[in-house]
């Protein structure tokens, strides 16, 4: 993606989606194991959100005013790593609150200042973020799919160590991004107070926290009502990655830019009726494809080789040993003199 550090980004989005997909569907499953009750689980996954109601605001201010994103990314990444180092210690539910709250209150910065990041690598070319922004998808299936087949053949805590593992990802791509330049902005200076009175920000801040409280539950509670109910680790998994899935045709319909029949720069955007049908003709579609592919190739092969022949010697063929033995036996009988025959 010329000067846009792609591999990069894709690697950081890959890393925290899969800590998301760790995380989220099943740390409430570790924390039944634990023994917490239903409440306790649900004050414990209420945690990282309350800290994101101030969190981001702190660290993106202190970004801000160092004009260091991506370090301000890199110091809360080892901060939060280090937190939810704590979690090996004790299952107490007090201490699990209190790291809980520490790795979120760090790791909340992580994807608004390195999103903030992306569109500015970006710049113009914002028709491109979706490619990135597709490996976090990517990273949560595989976590949250892996995770559910981990835990039907170890033990629960296991998660404790898959999630370490998606940190330490998250935290190496993270110092391999490099700083963006960010241009300053008009508006950097308007009072939040006249932001948060217009129409479209109180909208989307509505819309939001509705999400959220839609959310909420699900998120803690789904896992462990599947479970309960007979479901595997790993068919728990699939169907958390279900939805993601579909996340991922959202982000191939977003704005491309490509060439035209006479290579001119364009745009190629997907427009119409998109639905589930498409995975029942998947199957002849891309088989009539192979097959197009396949005949191109022999009238290419054909086109670029007609004058090429290969003269093949004719091999003679051998028959069986019992025909060859009623032959011999027959040529005996009508010639018995060996002279004659």
């Amino acid at each position: 993606m010329g000067s846009v550090p792609y591999r990069q980004l894709a690697g950081f989005y890959f890393f925290y989606f899969a800590y998301i997909g760790a995380f989220a569907p099943f740390f409430g499953v570790y924390l039944a194991a634990a023994g917490l009750s239903p409440v306790e689980i649900g004050v414990v996954m209420a945690l990282p959100q309350v800290t994101r109601i101030f969190a981001p605001h702190l660290w993106g201010w202190l970004a801000d005013a160092s004009g260091r994103h991506v370090r301000m990314v890199r110091i809360t990444a080892l901060a939060g790593l280090l937190c939810w180092l704590g979690l090996f210690a004790s299952t107490a539910f007090l201490w699990i609150c209190a790291m809980i709250l520490a790795t979120g209150f760090f790791l909340s910065s992580a994807l608004p200042l390195v999103e903030a990041t992306t569109l500015t690598h970006l710049g113009e070319n914002t028709g491109r973020y979706g490619a990135i922004r597709l490996w976090g998808s990517i990273g949560y299936i595989v976590a949250v799919v892996g995770v559910g087949y981990a835990l039907d053949f170890f033990v629960v805590d296991t998660l404790l160590w898959i999630v370490l593992a998606s940190l330490l990802g998250t935290l190496a791509f993270a110092w391999w991004v490099p700083e963006a330049a960010s241009a300053p902005h008009a508006s950097d200076l308007q009072p939040i107070a006249g932001v948060l009175k217009r129409p479209e920000v109180l909208a989307l801040i509505v819309a939001c926290a509705l999400m959220a409280a839609a959310h909420g539950p699900y998120y803690a509670f789904f896992s462990i009502h599947l479970v309960d109910h007979g479901y595997s680790k790993a068919v728990t998994g699939w169907l958390w990655a279900l939805g993601v899935i579909c996340e991922i045709a959202i982000f191939l319909w977003l704005p491309r830019r490509t060439i035209d029949a006479a290579g001119r720069p364009t745009v190629i955007e997907t427009h119409g009726r998109h639905d589930p049908c498409v995975g029942i003709r998947a199957t002849p579609i891309c088989e009539a494809m192979m097959a197009l592919t396949l005949m191109d190739h022999a009238l290419r092969h054909r086109a670029q080789n007609a004058d090429v022949a290969c003269a093949t010697p004719r091999i003679p063929a051998q028959a069986p040993d019992a025909v060859i033995e009623k032959l011999r036996a027959a040529a005996a009988v009508e010639n018995p003199d060996p002279d004659e025959a």
